[in-house]
């Protein structure tokens, strides 16, 4: 068995993993963090108070960075089994508990953002990654 370190990275940060854990092989531990990431995105996006990862970068112990996991293939994951099981975004929305995704009209209603987001960009690690 092989130890991979999965570094969760947002736009301001890291967060290292210091234990790693052991699979077989890098594909198996890719599919692991891929699924990591998409509850982890699922839980920031049911949440206000949760950053949305940007990825998980697979590393080794040596801090060589081995494979990334771009949060873009997660949202695709979660856009699908919430579809599949006939899901809307009101749905979700609603049982989040949060108005997100309305437009709203008065104090408390969430808005429309127009704002572009970074979910576009690669992950890449950063310095804390590297080394």
């Amino acid at each position: 068995m092989l130890r991979f370190y999965f570094h969760v990275t947002h736009m301001d940060c890291s967060v290292l993993d210091t234990d790693g854990r052991e699979f077989p092989d890098l594909y198996v531990a890719t599919e692991e963090a891929r699924e990591n990431l998409q509850e982890l995105v699922a839980t920031a996006l049911f949440s206000s108070r949760q950053r949305i990862p940007l990825g998980i970068a697979i590393c080794s112990k040596e801090g060589t960075l081995l494979r990334e996991v771009a949060v873009d293939a997660a949202i695709t994951e979660i856009a699908k089994s919430h579809l599949a099981s006939g899901s809307t975004l009101l749905d979700m929305s609603a049982a989040s508990g949060t108005n997100a995704g309305g437009v709203g009209e008065g104090p408390g209603r969430a808005e429309v953002s127009l704002t572009s987001r970074p979910f576009g960009a690669s992950v890449r690690p950063t310095p804390s990654v590297a080394n």
